[in-house]
């Protein structure tokens, strides 16, 4: 005969018997009970940090010390191609030292000799600024090439030292080696979308790559145009072309043309929408291509004052306009200092704010 329902009491009596009891067993099975479900419920192991996004970087150790420049070897494979002009940073490092470490690891398993991953630049400007050592952070154990490639990657994006076409082209060498872009975005830490985003760039021909580095062409708007391309060319031959290089040329409106900055600094409307992108409303472009069709005054710059004071005075982070980004630009040139230091500091393309000598200032 079926065993009579215990009833609330027995139940509750049972519960604080605690899990011995053949009736919280029973009950256990069936699932009827939330709380000895709850306490019956396997608990669930926890995550390996090395599985974790990035944990390339976690699961290796490392030493911080302090090692002659001879001992170390620029990655064949490095990112940034370019070092570009050294003299600002090698002046700051002569005054002030390297104050983030350079990161290198074991060149072919001899301890003697470390390759370099990140912080080529630094190297560089401490050779100039005379430097016989260096602080090094050393990764023991990473020998396979892919994985080097993805330290020097997290690396300089952490520092936000990349631009778009230097990113794209490193997840693209990522990818030819093998790796999907999941696998990319798991050992990066970079979500997939941003990734594949990227990717677009590779599609560009050599001129279009070279005026998204200058930044003569803003990158989304070369992206936008090789889908544009990609959808068009869908629609007529049923399938995009794999493997042609893409010719985007940049807006007419853009930083190469001669009023950009007049008309980024007169402009401070910010409901109105921007022309291709250029950093001024149609207004703003009317007024002062007519100013210089007519010969007449410039309009008045929509600078903050407060704004731009702060950081002359060393505050690189605050929020700036367009217009506080060209004044800014003007106050700097004027008191003789270098634009690249500028740009190294704010991390502006500060070519693009850098207005055309007035005729009165010419004179």
């Amino acid at each position: 005969m079926p065993s009579t329902p215990p009833s609330r009491q027995e139940h509750a009596d049972d519960h604080l018997r605690g899990p011995g009891s053949p009736l919280l067993a029973h009950r256990c099975r069936l699932g009827r009970c939330t709380r000895s479900r709850r306490r019956h419920r396997p608990r669930r192991a926890r995550p390996d940090p090395r599985q974790l996004r990035g944990g390339v970087m976690a699961r290796h150790k490392q030493t911080v010390t302090v090692v002659p420049i001879g001992r170390l070897t620029a990655h064949p494979d490095n990112i940034r191609a370019d070092v570009g002009d050294l003299t600002e940073l090698a002046l700051s490092i002569r005054e002030h030292g390297i104050l983030q470490p350079l990161t290198a690891t074991e060149l072919d398993g001899d301890t003697e000799r470390l390759l370099l991953l990140a912080g080529h630049r630094r190297l560089s400007a401490a050779v100039l600024a005379n430097f016989t050592q260096v602080p090094v952070i050393i990764r023991h154990g990473v020998d396979d090439a892919t994985e080097q490639l993805v330290i020097m990657l997290v690396e300089n994006c952490q520092r936000r030292d990349l631009g778009p076409m230097e990113k794209a082209e490193a997840y693209g060498a990522l990818r030819n080696r093998g790796l999907s872009v999941a696998e990319i975005s798991r050992r990066t830490g970079v979500h997939q979308t941003t990734i594949s985003t990227l990717l677009n760039l590779l599609e560009l021909d050599e001129a279009s790559r070279d005026s998204v580095r200058d930044g003569r062409l803003n990158a989304g708007d070369a992206i936008a145009a090789v889908r544009e391309t990609r959808q068009h060319e869908r629609t007529t031959t049923g399938r995009p072309e794999r493997g042609r290089p893409r010719v985007v040329e940049p807006p007419h409106f853009g930083s190469d043309h001669p009023l950009f900055a007049d008309a980024s600094a007169v402009c401070g409307h910010t409901t109105r929408p921007k022309v291709q992108n250029s950093g001024a409303c149609g207004a703003c472009w009317e007024a002062v291509i007519r100013a210089e069709a007519t010969g007449g005054a410039m309009p008045e710059p929509a600078y903050d004052e407060v704004v731009v004071q702060r950081i002359l005075d060393g505050q690189h982070n605050v929020a700036a306009t367009p217009p506080d980004r060209v004044e800014v630009v003007h106050r700097w040139t004027a008191s003789g200092r270098s634009l690249k230091a500028l740009e190294e500091q704010t991390g502006w393309n500060v070519h693009r704010y850098v207005r055309r000598p007035t005729a009165e200032g010419a004179a």
